[in-house]
């Protein structure tokens, strides 16, 4: 069986490794969510409440940013809900 050690560490030490601890979990979690999320049109216009047409006129007009597939990426219409 392994050997357990244990290490002590003052109190304003744990809370700052934890708060950096979760800090950066937290980064990684919303960077690979944005990098993984991408909409449809019908998605979109779900979320927005709004028709297929006028989200697809939304995208010709550059309003909302798609790929070549009419897929918009997360952070796009995040930048679009901030921006209302």
């Amino acid at each position: 069986m392994g050997k357990i050690e244990f290490v002590t560490l003052e109190k304003s030490d744990l809370e700052r490794t934890m708060k950096q601890a979760v800090k950066e979990g937290v980064k990684l979690y919303k960077e690979e969510e944005n990098r993984k999320k991408l909409y449809t049109i019908n998605e979109v216009r779900l979320l927005l409440g709004k028709s297929h047409k006028k989200v697809s006129q939304m995208v010709k007009e550059g309003i909302l940013k798609a790929t070549a597939n009419n897929l918009i990426p997360q952070q796009e219409l995040d930048r679009y809900l901030m921006a209302q």
